[in-house]
């Protein structure tokens, strides 16, 4: 199944998206030994090299129900920093993972612990060895990473992930590939049609029956040669191939993708599996509904690094949080932060729609929701246009004056193209209103 590029595909994007790119470490509380614990954490955390191929690895288990990676780690210098966040200058030898294998489940394996009497008294889990084979029993389960996905009661701890529904459609499309690739020679060598006398002696010896045998066997022997040879009367056609046997093969091929992308992504048309069909509301929902799907794989991701790793660094540096007085501080979480996808043009709508309402913007913040970056001092810049107010207070859009944008200017003057009056000297007025009567 690996091998199949459709699958690959689907499992390589449901893995990668559920493994996240951004995450953090959240304090357990709001008091300064929880933020302290959070912030070294975060720290140790982000000595470990791989940690997203870790992550996705990890997720593989949405597909084989269950995961192993082994953590390697080593001793190394934290700088303690103070409530405020800055360093103090004083530095504690703490454990950090540096980094992990993964762990074949083929190799592992759960294994009832009985007593004297015969009774279980536990499970321990056991692990191959890569040379001979044999089982042993796994010393420190607690370095190992293990993930497990819709862990029910029938699956005795080991998880069940999608392969089983996968198998199905997977098959069949198989099936349907290799009909399809018998059908291309089929259509692309096209149909010959050879017409003989029917029901006539060919010899003596030899009737008719005989003759169309070895025609069709010259035939297939000149065809692998791209050559045809016929006597003068004889009459020979290629047809071209039928064309309902490629549309159904086509149809049925895509009836088949589209199922295993709605089963492993929750959707078709955001991943480009239903093209010529569907409405833009449809793929809104679809895209939600896999949006749904990836923040429950990260969260979930998000509690076995909390459990296992988190879990595994307090407990080998337990010595140094109680000396730190950090004992009582409540265990932090490993969240996967979803990617915030930033519009610059929208982004720079609503910096213009901040400033023009007298509200105070950032400027370091609105060069960065720009996509751009500030200029420093010695940089070379393409200076701004001043923006101009505009009498119709609609504002002035890229700098430009009286609502022009691009910072065109009214040709008519600069009310609105309106232009204002003036005395008529004929009139023999000068320009004041005559007296009412």
């Amino acid at each position: 199944m690996d091998r199949h590029p459709i699958m690959r595909k689907l499992m390589n994007i449901r893995q990668t998206r559920g493994a996240g790119f951004h995450w953090t470490v959240k304090e357990g509380a709001d008091d300064p030994a929880s933020k302290q614990l959070a912030q070294m954490d975060e720290w140790a955390l982000k000595q470990m090299r791989g940690s997203h191929k870790t992550r996705k690895r990890m997720n593989s288990a949405i597909f084989e129900g269950i995961s192993f990676e082994r953590v390697f780690g080593e001793i190394r210098d934290y700088p303690l920093t103070d409530d405020e966040g800055n360093l103090t200058g004083q530095r504690i030898p703490i454990w950090v993972p540096t980094g992990s294998q993964h762990v074949d489940k083929r190799r592992m394996k759960q294994e009832k612990i009985k007593n004297e009497n015969g009774e279980v008294v536990g499970v321990q889990w056991m692990q191959a060895g890569r040379h001979d084979g044999q089982f042993r029993p796994v010393e420190h389960p607690e370095w190992y990473l293990i993930h497990v996905c819709d862990d029910q009661e029938d699956a005795f701890g080991y998880g069940r992930g999608l392969r089983q529904a996968m198998y199905v459609p997977y098959f069949m499309l198989c099936k349907v590939d290799e009909e399809g690739l018998g059908g291309v020679e089929r259509w692309a060598r096209g149909i010959l049609s050879a017409k003989l006398a029917s029901n006539r002696r060919s010899s003596v010896a030899n009737m008719n029956s005989s003759l169309i045998s070895n025609t069709l066997n010259k035939l297939d022997k000149m065809r692998s040669r791209f050559a045809l040879v016929m006597g003068k009367d004889d009459e020979l056609n290629v047809l071209d191939g039928p064309g309902t046997g490629h549309q159904m093969i086509v149809n049925f091929r895509k009836m088949l993708i589209e199922d295993l992308h709605g089963l492993v992504l929750s959707g078709t048309l955001p991943f480009g599996a239903g093209q010529d069909k569907g409405t833009y509301g449809r793929a809104e929902s679809e895209r939600e509904s896999s949006e749904d799907l990836m923040q429950a794989d990260q969260e979930q991701t998000g509690e076995t690094i909390t459990d296992r790793l988190l879990g595994l660094m307090h407990r080998i540096n337990k010595p140094v949080i109680e000396a730190l007085g950090w004992g009582e501080a409540v265990p932090p979480e490993f969240k996967i932060t979803p990617a915030s996808k930033v519009d610059p043009k929208e982004e720079m709508e609503i910096t213009r729609a901040m400033v023009d309402a007298g509200m105070d913007v950032h400027a370091d913040e609105a060069y960065s929701k720009a996509g751009r970056t500030k200029p420093q001092n010695d940089d070379p810049i393409i200076k701004g246009r001043t923006a101009v107010a505009d009498p119709f207070g609609g504002g002035a859009p890229f700098g430009g004056g009286n609502g022009f944008p691009f910072g065109k200017q009214d040709p008519k003057g600069q009310n609105g193209g309106a232009e204002e009056d003036e005395p008529d000297p004929d009139d023999g007025s000068d320009g004041e209103e005559d007296d009412q009567e």
